[in-house]
This record gives structure tokens, sequence and C-alpha cells, in this order.
């Protein structure tokens, strides 16, 4: 991971611990016990955002600033991508697909596809 920028280590020793750290020389942010994963971080201009996963598929959002301070979404399943924008909002790819940003919350009624990505520039 380079100085000064957003990693994930993933650590296996019989079992698997996922660190998240804002910058190699400083102790990990977040760390969570075996049986929990963490996604690579979306990283926007207010905020960053991570999936939490359950091994059974449920899982949480995670939304944390620079300082440690984090709220988690709801438990919820299906979750396929969280993707920053450069608004400082987040766009959830899940069933629904919605769109989240500081006292914004909306369900973006999308056709169903067999695959669907988003591809953000605000993002580390």
């Amino acid at each position: 991971m380079p100085l000064g920028g957003l990693g994930l280590e993933h650590t296996h020793l019989g079992h698997s611990i996922d660190r998240l750290y804002l910058d190699a020389s400083l102790p990990p942010l977040f760390a969570v016990p075996f049986g929990i994963s963490l996604t690579p971080p979306a990283r926007g201009p207010l905020y960053s955002v991570v999936w939490l996963g359950l091994p059974n598929g449920f899982g949480a959002s995670a939304f944390y600033l620079d300082d440690g301070q984090a709220v988690l979404g709801p438990i919820e399943s299906g979750m396929q991508q969280l993707c920053q924008t450069a608004q400082g909002g987040t766009v959830a790819i899940g069933d629904p697909v919605r769109y989240l940003a500081p006292g914004v919350f909306v369900i973006m009624n999308r056709p169903t596809v067999a695959f669907r990505r988003c591809l953000s520039g605000a993002g580390v």
C-alpha cells in the first residue's frame, strides 16, 4: 500500500482478518473479525464507504470519515457495488439501485439487466 493512500489488507493466518488503513504509517482505521469481509473502499470528496460482508450474503454499508467516525447502513443482501460520485453521493448497486448523499435517499428506477456496474472517477 502506498504511503499516504487508502488501503485494504487481507491477512490469512489460518483465518482471514481484513484491515482498512488510511496511511501505511498509521494503525488501522478499522479491523473486522474473522467471518466478516471488507470490500475495497470507495472514496469520495466528503466521506468513504465499504461493504461489510457476511458469509451468508448479508452485510451492511459502512460510511466513514478520515478521522474514524463511522455509521452503518441497514443490514441487507444483494449488494453488488458501492460507488462514490464527484458530488459527494453514493450509488448503491443492489436491489433496488439507490442514490445516497447527506440528506438524500432516492431509489433509482432502473430496468432489470443481467449485469450492471458503476464507473466513477471520484474514488481512488
